[in-house]
């Protein structure tokens, strides 16, 4: 059984969330409820989760050093990262001396994932598109009617 203990002491665990959207502002507040100390990162100050973690970190998500030197500073027990642009070979470093949920590698490679659908779908989305030409409205309800 994982032993999480009291926030703000030594046997208690961190969190170190990387984003800070909506979602996160619900696993933010889900951990709480276990009694996990969450630090917050986003690129923008105010973010939502921002809003009700215990510490607030304004940070590119792409620096990595920047990242590296917090998660140092801060010493999490968790890494989360709740955003897909973030500087993966950083999530690799944590890896080796954190634990990364979802894990460094899943991030990673949807990172990848989601970067491949994007760049497909904005080249093919013309190619892919059906184009008919109907010459009144009339005609339009009969075709959409119809299919």
């Amino acid at each position: 059984m994982l032993e999480i203990g009291t926030p703000f002491s030594a046997a208690g665990k961190k969190a170190l969330l990387l984003g800070s959207g909506e979602l996160g502002k619900e696993v933010t507040i889900e951990l709480q409820r276990y009694g996990v100390v969450v630090v917050a990162l986003d690129k923008y100050a105010g973010a939502p989760a921002m809003h009700v973690a215990d510490k607030a970190i304004t940070v590119s998500m792409l620096d990595g050093d920047a990242i590296r030197r917090i998660v140092e500073e801060e010493r999490p027990d968790y890494i989360i990262p709740e955003i897909e642009a973030i500087a993966t070979p950083t999530l690799r470093w944590t890896l080796k001396r954190k634990t990364c949920v979802p894990s460094c590698r899943a991030t990673s490679s949807a990172r990848s994932r989601i970067s491949r659908e994007r760049v497909r779908r904005g080249l093919n989305l013309l190619s892919r598109m059906p184009r008919t030409f109907r010459r009144g409205l009339k005609e339009a309800r009969t075709v959409s009617m119809v299919s």
